[in-house]
This record gives structure tokens, C-alpha cells and sequence, in this order.
């Protein structure tokens, strides 16, 4: 075994049991394992559990609240534009960097898998840039879903697909949809429909 976890709880069992891992692999979970390894935790009775899920965090925006102007209305439609100011000045290093930080605050408390939905809509594309790369540097740690995420709506501005498009050939993973970004009900209804195909 490469590693055996002692004295573990788990939600399937009311005892504690022993955890033995093979090849990344869980190779047995039994009462009391009695092959021994050099790598051994005592989990000292305390739960052990699968990693956690993000599902929905926005990576490229991350850590940024201090760096932009205060969104006096609590509105999304301010949220958005205070976003579309906020990357005239950030730079794909920036982008990286922070979240590189909350991605090891997502780690520490358990969260190996996370879809990013990272802004497809910024010209440059270095939103997406920056969090492709750190999906490819950080893949030992944590499996990055990333999406591509038109912030500012399919139908608001004139190159939105062009940039959608080259985000897919980039190499986001899916893309997603915010309907509610769009200026009329049936651009909204067009997003989804376009979005679900």
C-alpha cells in the first residue's frame, strides 16, 4: 500500500475502519487493516469524507473586490459593468495570481473539483488565458472544469460569439449562459436556446 489511513470515520460505516490507498486508488476500507506502510495517518476518530465540489465559482474575478469601485446599487447590471471597467487595468498575471490564492483556500477546506466560469466576453481573452493555464499547472492538486461565460451576454456585443468560439478552441471544457445580461426577454430566450445546443 502506498498509504493507509487508521482509525477514519466514514458516513458508510458506524465504526471506525482503516483506509488503505494503492495507486491513487482506495484499495480497501475495512475494521483494521493489518498490512502496514511507511506512510500512515492516525485520523484519530475524525471524519473522512470525498473531496468537495465548486461548482459555480468565477476564478478570473476572484479576489477582487478591494481593486474595484463599490457596487452602490447591490445590482447584478451594476456588477456587470463595474466588471467591464474593472478589465480595462487587469493583466492575465493579476488574473492568475488571484486565483491561484483562492483555489489553495478552496483546497484547504477540502474542494478538489471546481467548474470556473471565467468571462469569455473580455476582448484580449486573457481571463480565459490565465485560468487555462493555471487548470494545466494545478492539475496534481484539483480538477478545473472551465467554462466559458459570456459576462456581458451573447447579444450586447457584436463579437460575443467570436470570442465564445475562440474560448472553446482555446480549450474551456463547456459553455455557459447569462440570459439575463441581455437587454430584451428574447435575446434572453435566444441565449438559453443557443446555449443548450
Amino acid at each position: 500500500m502506498d498509504l493507509i489511513i487508521r482509525n477514519a470515520k466514514t458516513m458508510d460505516y458506524d465504526k471506525k475502519v482503516d483506509i488503505a490507498i494503492k495507486d491513487g486508488i482506495f484499495h480497501k476500507i475495512e475494521g483494521k487493516i493489518n498490512e502496514t506502510t511507511d506512510n500512515e495517518i492516525d485520523a484519530k476518530g475524525q471524519l473522512v469524507v470525498p473531496p468537495f465540489v465548486e461548482s459555480h465559482i468565477h476564478l478570473d474575478s476572484a479576489l477582487s473586490v478591494h481593486q474595484m469601485s463599490p457596487n452602490k446599487s447591490g445590482t447584478l447590471l451594476e456588477a456587470i459593468n463595474l466588471w467591464d471597467t474593472f478589465t480595462d487595468d487587469i493583466t492575465q498575471n493579476g488574473i492568475y495570481e488571484r486565483a491561484k490564492e483562492a483555489i489553495e483556500w478552496l483546497l484547504v477546506q477540502g474542494v478538489q473539483h471546481i467548474r470556473a466560469h471565467t468571462d469569455c466576453t473580455e476582448s484580449s481573452l486573457q481571463t480565459m488565458q490565465a485560468i487555462l493555464q493555471l487548470r494545466q499547472d494545478m492539475k496534481q492538486l484539483v480538477n478545473i472544469q472551465v467554462v466559458a461565460f459570456p459576462q456581458n451576454g451573447l447579444f450586447q456585443q457584436e463579437d460575443a460569439f467570436v470570442l465564445m468560439e475562440k474560448a472553446v478552441q482555446m480549450g474551456a471544457d463547456v459553455i455557459g449562459g447569462l440570459p439575463q445580461a441581455e437587454i430584451t426577454r428574447e435575446d434572453g430566450i435566444k441565449q438559453i436556446h443557443f446555449t443548450n445546443t
